[in-house]
């Protein structure tokens, strides 16, 4: 499969697709991308937010892993993520879930979020990224509770996990 990883990072969510894919990583942060690119990886940089400098249906699959939560056009950028996946891809989108249990007590108890969360500026539940992705016109095919760090949190009901993975149908 070609692979677009859009607001890569150092590569986490696609490091274990490199083997039999083609990944592409692209981010604005060039460092991140100096880094990869140190790895042997193929990096594009541009900014998500603005027009992806990609062909149209160009990727098999394009990952958005923990990355709209930092973006203000999230529509825009799923959009853009529609644009450049063949007509048979998806689009997997990653986010933390403003519904984490440990989030709501946090609320509840002190009046906040959390500081793991300081540098979002915007918030998701599976119902919110749902309405989103409608909005520009693709279907949410499922979706999973994931975490980075504890398989007991991933293992939680969805709407009390600390995130999830939406997989979209173009």
């Amino acid at each position: 499969m070609r692979v677009l990883d859009a607001g890569c990072g150092v590569g986490g969510f696609s490091a274990a697709l490199r083997d039999a894919n083609d990944v592409i990583g692209a981010d604005i942060n060039e460092e991140c991308l100096r880094y990869l690119a140190a790895k042997g990886w193929p990096t594009i940089l541009f900014d998500l937010e603005a027009l992806w400098p990609l062909a149209p249906r160009s990727f098999d699959l394009v990952l958005l892993g923990d990355v709209l939560e930092h973006l203000f056009a999230i529509s825009h950028v799923i959009s853009e993520a529609r644009r450049v996946v063949k007509p048979d891809g998806r689009i997997l989108v990653a986010v933390p879930n403003a519904g984490y249990w440990r989030r709501r007590l946090r609320l509840l108890l002190q009046g906040d979020l959390g500081s793991d969360l300081s540098d979002h500026i915007r918030y998701f539940s599976p119902k919110s990224l749902t309405r989103v992705c409608r909005s520009v016109g693709l279907s949410v095919d499922g979706m999973r509770p994931y975490s980075w760090n504890s398989k007991l949190d991933a293992a939680l009901p969805l709407d009390i996990a600390w995130g999830f993975v939406a997989r979209l149908a173009v």
